[in-house]
């Protein structure tokens, strides 16, 4: 990457090249240590330690236990290929998701070869994962019940989704 950008910032994995002084890194203005940064930072390395051990430790959350109830957060895929079938079934196995597809009749074909089944991925990992979205469309005003839009669509059919 440093070819592409003409300069040479990085040298045996540290960030000693010439063109380190082109840089906001704290090692173009002489700092090459953690306890250089605290010291022109003015920061107490002993008061801030002393303060985080004061504090009451807060409650560890846990990790989302398998097969638990779908978040109400909501996701909205865009598109109907393979991209966005995949993230259909990796979302909905965590989330409230729709997908809509605006292209001809996809979203109903999409829809009956889905039947009542569930999609079932099986990811590198070699973990299965058993989902089904909320509902597979072609009405665009599903993305008012979306809080995150993803388009799995390519660049050129982007503007449809606007």
């Amino acid at each position: 990457a440093q070819e592409c950008i003409g300069m040479k910032i990085m040298v045996n994995g540290k960030m000693s090249g010439p063109d380190i002084v082109k840089t906001r890194a704290p090692q173009a203005t002489g700092i090459h240590t953690l306890d250089e940064f605290l010291k022109v930072s003015k920061i107490d390395k002993a008061a801030v330690a002393a303060e985080a051990a004061s504090q009451q430790p807060k409650a560890e959350k846990k990790a989302p236990a398998e097969g638990e109830d779908q978040n109400p957060y909501c996701v909205l895929v865009c598109g109907g290929g393979n991209a966005a079938q995949v993230a259909t079934a990796m979302f909905s196995a965590r989330y409230s998701t729709i997908a809509v597809s605006l292209f001809a009749d996809e979203a109903a074909k999409w829809k009956a070869a889905l039947g009542d089944s569930e999609y079932e991925l099986t990811l590198d990992s070699g973990k299965v994962l058993k989902s089904r979205p909320d509902d597979i469309t072609n009405d665009p005003s599903v993305a008012a019940k979306a809080d995150a839009i993803v388009l799995a669509v390519p660049s050129f059919a982007h503007g449809e989704y606007f």
